[in-house]
C-alpha cells in the first residue's frame, strides 16, 4: 500500500479531524468549470459530499448543477478507493498517479465519468510554502494539543472524460488540478483568502493560495509551478486583485521561481459563481482567461471568507446607511 491509499488517522478522537480530496476539471468549449469533492470526518464516520458545475455568474440558482449532501455514510471506503451513497467514487490505479472519478447524481440529472493521469507528483508543503508563509491559508494548520499530523497536497492532472448533464453531452479533455488536506479543521471561522490555479494545456500550471489578512491586502504563502515535466518551487510572487465588493475582476502575478526566471501573469474572470460552501465559508468562483507571455489558458479563482464576519460587516454598515449594496460595502472595507 503506498501513502496516498489509505486516511492520514489521528491516533485521537477529535471531532474536528477533516481529510478532504478535491478535483477539477473544465469544459472550455461552453467555460463550464466542475468540482467534485469529499470531506471525510473520518472520527465521525461521515462524509460531506459536493458536486457543483457552473457556466455562468450568479447564485446557487444559475448553476447548472449542484449537489451537497452533507451526513453521507463513511462505511469501509479507503481514501482511493471509494464508492458513496451519494453517487461519487474515486478510485486509484495507483494512486496518486492514476485516478477514475465518477459520479452519478441521485436525481439522475448527471452522469460524469473522468481520467485523471498525473502530470507531476504530489506537491506538499515542503514544495509549496514560500518564505513566512508557514501558517498560511492552505495549511489549514491549527493549534492542537495532541500535536496531530497536517498536510495539505497539490497535484496537476490531465482529465479526458465525459460529462452528461440533462441529456446534454460534453466531452472533457482539459488539464486540472487535484489537492487533498488534512487537519483538525472547525466548522467556523474561515480564514480569508484566495486559491488560483491557471493552466497552458501540459506546457504550465501555476498554481497559488494568498491569504488576506485584513481584507483587500493579499499575501501569497504557497504556490508553485509546472513547466512541462518540472516542478519549481517559488521564490517570491506578488499578486494584485481588482474587484467589485468581494468578487474578483482581474488579477496580476508577479513571480520569481526558483531558477530565476520572472513570470509576469494576468487573468480577466469572465463570471463569478457564489456559494455557500458549507462550514459557514463563502466561496466565490470566478471562471478565469490566465494569460503569460502573450498565450491565454484557462483557470480559476476560488475566493473564500467566514459568513458571520461578513454578516456582522454588512449589519455595522446599514446601521449608518439602511440602503448600502454589498458591492459599495465591501469596496469601502477594501479601501481602508
Amino acid at each position: 500500500m503506498n501513502e496516498w491509499s489509505d486516511f492520514h488517522r489521528p491516533a485521537f478522537r477529535d471531532w474536528r479531524w477533516l481529510e478532504t480530496s478535491w478535483f477539477g476539471f473544465f469544459v472550455p468549449e461552453v467555460n463550464m468549470r466542475g468540482h467534485l469533492r469529499a470531506a471525510f470526518r473520518t472520527n465521525q464516520e461521515v462524509v460531506f459530499s459536493m458536486v457543483n458545475i457552473y457556466s455562468r455568474g450568479g447564485g446557487v440558482l444559475d448553476m447548472d448543477f449542484f449537489d451537497s449532501q452533507m451526513h453521507v455514510p463513511l462505511g469501509l471506503a479507503r481514501y482511493s478507493n471509494f464508492s458513496l451513497q451519494s453517487g461519487l467514487s474515486y478510485r486509484g490505479h495507483p494512486a496518486p498517479d492514476h485516478y477514475t472519478v465518477e459520479y452519478r447524481s441521485r436525481c439522475g440529472r448527471v452522469a460524469l465519468s473522468l481520467e485523471y493521469d498525473a502530470l507531476m507528483p504530489p506537491a506538499g508543503l515542503d514544495i509549496t510554502t514560500l518564505e513566512g508563509g508557514e501558517g498560511g491559508f492552505a495549511a489549514f494548520h491549527r493549534p492542537s494539543k495532541q500535536n496531530a499530523p497536517t498536510g495539505h497536497i497539490d497535484q496537476t492532472f490531465k482529465v479526458v472524460g465525459e460529462l452528461v448533464l440533462d441529456g446534454d453531452r460534453y466531452d472533457v479533455n482539459c488539464v486540472s488540478n487535484h489537492d487533498q488536506s488534512w487537519s483538525p479543521r472547525s466548522e467556523f471561522n474561515s480564514m480569508c483568502g484566495t486559491f488560483d490555479n491557471f493552466h497552458w494545456g501540459e506546457e504550465m500550471t501555476f498554481s497559488a493560495q494568498a491569504v488576506e489578512q485584513p481584507f483587500g491586502s493579499p499575501r501569497v504563502t504557497h504556490a508553485f509551478l509546472l513547466m512541462g515535466n518540472e516542478v519549481r518551487k517559488i521564490r517570491s510572487a506578488d499578486v494584485s486583485y481588482e474587484r467589485n465588493g468581494f468578487e474578483t475582476t482581474r488579477i496580476r502575478y508577479d513571480v520569481v521561481d526558483e531558477t530565476g526566471e520572472e513570470h509576469q501573469i494576468s487573468a480577466e474572470v469572465l463570471h463569478t459563481l457564489t456559494q455557500d460552501q458549507g462550514s459557514n465559508g463563502i466561496t466565490a468562483m470566478g471562471y478565469c482567461i490566465p494569460e503569460n507571455r502573450g498565450r491565454k489558458g484557462m483557470g480559476e479563482t476560488m475566493w473564500h471568507w467566514d459568513i458571520p464576519e461578513m454578516q456582522r460587516i454588512v449589519r455595522e454598515a446599514r446601521k449608518g446607511d439602511p440602503d448600502a449594496s454589498i458591492v459599495d460595502i465591501f469596496d469601502d472595507v477594501r479601501a481602508r
